[in-house]
């Protein structure tokens, strides 16, 4: 029996300590400019904005994720951190 307890415990635990957690809008920082490459100037009244925001963890803590639109690298963000974006619908 504990042959089989202590494997799936260790592994429960291992794969808990690997998960995110949502940022709120209100507690994410913006990314620096020099991180938001593309898309970051509003077009007037004909553009969408978009806003992405990312989780707080330890998966890829250490490493920037790429936002890409359109195939465009329009931004590398680091753990809750948000950027907006503004897009032709």
């Amino acid at each position: 029996m504990i042959q089989i307890l202590l494997p799936t415990l260790l592994l429960a635990l291992l794969l808990g300590g690997c998960a995110t957690t949502p940022v709120s809008m209100s507690k994410a920082k913006q990314a620096p400019a020099d991180r938001v490459l593309a898309f970051h100037i509003s077009g007037g009244d004909k553009t969408a904005t978009v806003t992405v925001i990312r989780d707080e963890g330890f998966i890829g803590g250490g490493c920037f994720y790429a936002v890409h639109i359109d195939n465009v690298l329009a931004a590398r963000l680091d753990v809750a951190e948000f950027a907006r974006f503004y897009v032709q619908p």
